[in-house]
């Protein structure tokens, strides 16, 4: 049996994957921290240390090379979006009703761009993965070939931000969606995207 299985025996998927989700929220929790603390305060050189520590243990644990983390079932839980088990998502919850994706986001300190106000690129980046789950509905795989956003108003940070998103039509292996961020109920950032369906490569 291997190391993985007696892992999985002793604590169970659930349980293993209920961690990963943890680690990830104190590590983005951690990040954000960071940014806000006093850069004079001494304890940062501590706390160097300790994450320095943490870091060699994780990497001591690593049994693959550095690769591509195939896509799957789960995959969106390691998303930089909606990522719950990924520090780098936000993360935005999305759900889907009558082919319409929704959900929500609040932007904190890490996703600054202006004072006070989200960056322009991580919205981009939002809206692109709501319109292509939007497209993904129609279960075949698809890439972003064409995204064109308009920022209608500052979305400011620490503020609740609606997410939608639709398909609108398509054309063979073309399809176009249009979302938006809203903030109060109005427009603050509003996208067209076209995507390709990916041609399958049968199995040989």
């Amino acid at each position: 049996m291997t190391a993985d299985a007696v892992t999985e025996e002793r604590f169970g998927r659930k349980e293993l994957a209920a961690a990963r989700e943890r680690d990830a929220a104190a590590v983005r929790r951690m990040v954000e921290q960071l940014l806000r603390v006093d850069e004079r305060d001494p304890r940062l050189l501590e706390i160097a240390a300790g994450l320095d520590e943490i870091s060699e243990q994780l990497e001591a644990s690593l049994t693959k090379e550095p690769g591509i983390r195939p896509r799957g079932p789960r995959s969106f839980r390691s998303d930089p979006v909606t990522g719950v088990e990924n520090a780098l998502a936000p993360p935005v919850l999305l759900d889907v009703a009558d082919g319409v994706v929704s959900g929500t986001v609040t932007f904190t300190l890490p996703y600054q761009g202006p004072d006070g106000l989200a960056h322009g690129g991580i919205m981009g980046l939002v809206l692109d993965q709501a319109l292509s789950v939007a497209v993904g509905l129609l279960r075949a795989p698809v890439v972003t070939a064409q995204l064109s956003i308009r920022y209608c108003r500052p979305v400011p940070l620490f503020t609740p931000v609606t997410v939608t998103a639709r398909r609108t039509e398509q054309d063979g292996r073309k399809i176009r969606a249009v979302g938006e961020l809203l903030v109060d109920g109005e427009a603050a950032v509003v996208a067209e995207g076209l995507f390709i369906e990916k041609r399958l490569t049968p199995h040989t």
